[in-house]
């Protein structure tokens, strides 16, 4: 489900940004695969998912997305409404 988080939150979030991890890959490159993120709210797919942050005690996903794409287009024409990014957990 999609929603916004926080300013403090996302200052938190994203300060593990600048965490070097060190050691070896959990996982081999062989082990990954594309998957379809899907909004469990609209059913609509997740266009343009940036950063992936695991939240280890409700055990999901935080995934921040921003269509930059569909937004370029909606500028070009003038909408009123221009796509946004969003926070989905």
């Amino acid at each position: 489900m999609k929603r916004l988080l926080g300013p403090s939150l996302l200052l938190a979030l994203l300060s593990g940004c600048a965490q070097k991890v060190d050691g070896e890959a959990i996982y081999a490159a062989e082990q990954c695969r594309r998957v379809a993120i899907v909004d469990a709210d609209t059913g609509a797919a997740v266009i343009g998912a940036e950063d992936l942050a695991f939240d280890a005690r409700d055990e999901r996903v935080i995934i921040s997305a921003y269509d930059r794409r569909q937004a370029e287009k909606d500028v070009r024409r003038r909408a009123f409404d221009v796509a946004e990014g969003g926070v989905y957990a």
